[in-house]
């Protein structure tokens, strides 16, 4: 039983945690890679095409 408690207690405060700043992590690169890529297909719409 006391294995078990030591168990949860290291899943909720030393895992959890850890997991969740990954996530972060991996999702600020998402956000920012979708945000770069939407701001060079406005820049290449912008510019005139040239001709020939």
């Amino acid at each position: 039983m006391v294995g078990g408690l030591l168990f949860s207690q290291l899943i909720t405060l030393y895992v959890t945690p850890v997991f969740y700043t990954y996530l972060n992590g991996f999702n600020r690169r998402v956000e920012g890679g979708l945000s770069r890529e939407e701001a060079r297909q406005e820049s290449v719409a912008g510019q005139p095409h040239p001709v020939g």
